[in-house]
């Protein structure tokens, strides 16, 4: 069974957190990049109701990417 907390564990990632809307989750990326000067803020969604939809490395994989876009 995956859950919100090890998805974000094996993120590590202290800038992104991840919320479940209205039969989506969306990851939500809200902090400082390496050099910048104002914060940034992104969010991608995941068009899956449940988190056991897709697997562990699934999750981590979208969270990743978000984390690697705002870095």
């Amino acid at each position: 069974m995956v859950t919100r907390k090890q998805i974000l564990k094996q993120i590590n990632c202290k800038h992104l957190d991840l919320f479940k809307g209205d039969g989506y989750w969306y990851f939500v990326y809200d902090g400082f990049g390496p050099g910048e000067v104002l914060p940034k803020y992104d969010t991608r969604s995941v068009y899956t109701m449940y988190l056991n939809d897709m697997t562990l490395a699934q999750w981590v994989e979208e969270g990743r990417a978000l984390v690697k876009d705002c870095e």
